[in-house]
């Protein structure tokens, strides 16, 4: 079990859908890494994930 820490989504997607943000291992779960997919790809400290 893991906690997504954009939405806070506790579930068990840890081991094959675990996204991190940037250089930093933060836990996104599948759901927000993909809303947040052209903010991350662009890695502007502006359009960063909210938690």
């Amino acid at each position: 079990m893991v906690k997504c820490n954009a939405c806070g989504w506790l579930g068990d997607w840890e081991d094959t859908e675990t996204h991190f943000y940037g250089e930093h291992e933060i836990p996104i779960c599948p759901m927000c890494y993909s809303e947040n997919l052209e903010d991350v790809e662009m890695e502007d400290e502006e359009n960063s994930i909210p938690f």
